[in-house]
């Protein structure tokens, strides 16, 4: 599957089934990372599940996916994801 396609056949299901989305990509993910990490931001699906996805499937994506999240909320993120974003600069 391309990853347009990819991005196509899943934005419906961003919102219904996120874990489907997320189990799903990791193919993607590994291939085309910014299209992706984009997929996630601008289709709403939920930043929890997302954080803990890449913590554990791509950790070197995992900072770049909450510097842009933060980057793009004008009222900030989630302190528990703040936090996050901070442990993995401090480990990296």
């Amino acid at each position: 599957m391309t990853d347009s396609r990819f991005h196509f056949h899943f934005q419906p299901l961003c919102r219904s089934d996120p874990m489907l989305v997320l189990e799903s990509s990791l193919y993607v993910l590994e291939r085309n990372p910014s299209e992706t990490i984009q997929l996630f931001l601008f289709e709403n699906v939920p930043a929890d599940l997302v954080n803990s996805y890449l913590k554990q499937h791509a950790p070197n994506l995992q900072s770049t996916y909450l510097e842009l999240m933060l980057s793009m909320n004008d009222t900030g993120i989630n302190p528990n994801l703040q936090n996050e974003l901070v442990c993995t600069i401090v480990l990296c």
